[in-house]
């Protein structure tokens, strides 16, 4: 027997959302703002190692998210938007997966 979500738990999963979107959009903002620092091969891994911190806390935030979600009814507009920032976050993932793959194996213009 399942029993229906209170609306506290509704509210704490829409706060939950919020507070992911707030991060993962502040990664991109830092990434795309902050100024670079460093000399030669490091200058501006400053960028990456922010927009990578930031990302990996709104995945945690995502992953809570997600077990959230679970309490919702199924079908329901929460219950899917609880899964949403998981697969941002694996999508963002594979995105840098094929990149790499991409640098690594395509045939050289040179």
């Amino acid at each position: 027997m399942t029993r229906a979500p209170s609306g506290t738990a509704s509210g704490l999963l829409v706060l939950a959302l919020m507070i992911w979107g707030g991060l993962y959009l502040y990664s991109f903002w830092l990434l795309f703002t902050m100024e670079s620092t460093g000399d030669g091969f490091t200058r501006g891994m400053n960028r990456v190692t922010g927009f990578l911190g930031w990302q990996m806390a709104a995945a945690a935030v995502g992953l809570v998210c997600f077990m959230l979600s679970r309490g919702q009814p199924k079908g329901s507009l929460l219950h899917k938007a609880g899964a949403a920032p998981l697969v941002v976050a694996l999508a963002l993932l594979a995105l840098g997966a094929a990149i790499i793959l991409w640098v690594r194996y395509a045939p050289s213009p040179f």
